[in-house]
């Protein structure tokens, strides 16, 4: 497994619903919806005048990222994203 650094986080993108809870089919290219995924992994702390910034993820957390958001990257057959932490919007 890819290890990311200094601030950076590997996301495993989960599969977006097509169909909603009422029935409506979700087209593909909605690129205002944010996606969901998973943290797999954590690169080190960013240190900004000398204090230890601490990650608000956690390796298992599923969180929302803007469409568009990171680095496509493919390690052993699976796709993942690398961003910046900041790149996700929430958490759940």
């Amino acid at each position: 497994m890819l290890k990311p650094l200094r601030g950076k986080v590997i996301i495993r993108p989960l599969k977006q619903e097509t169909i909603s809870e009422g029935g409506l089919i979700i087209p593909e290219n909605n690129k205002y919806k944010p996606q969901e995924g998973e943290v797999v992994a954590l690169g080190g702390q960013i240190h900004i005048s000398n204090i230890e910034v601490p990650f608000q993820v956690k390796i298992g957390d599923k969180v929302l990222f803007n469409r568009g958001a990171g680095t496509s990257i493919e390690d052993e057959g699976e796709k993942f994203l690398l961003m910046a932490e900041n790149d996700i919007v929430a958490k759940f």
